[in-house]
């Protein structure tokens, strides 16, 4: 039994909904709404560090470009 469903990325990446893939997607969109200020986003990203690591401070880092640079691409 497969559990979830294929959903999309802002960016058009095709994941499972139960994936960690989509779940630091998810993550990544909330820093953005929840962190409005480049500070702020900062400070949560050090936490992430400090409680994840560097490897899921990478993780969620590259997610959360990905998305700005689809946005930004969106923009022009």
């Amino acid at each position: 039994m497969v559990r979830g469903k294929d959903v999309k990325t802002i960016d058009g990446r095709i994941v499972n909904s139960y994936s960690e893939e989509w779940r630091c997607h998810c993550e990544a969109k909330w820093v953005f709404k929840k962190f409005r200020s480049k500070r702020t986003r900062q400070e949560y990203l050090r936490e992430v560090w400090k409680n994840r690591g560097q490897a899921g401070y990478d993780q969620l880092y590259a997610e959360m470009l990905r998305i700005h640079n689809y946005k930004k691409e969106e923009k022009s």
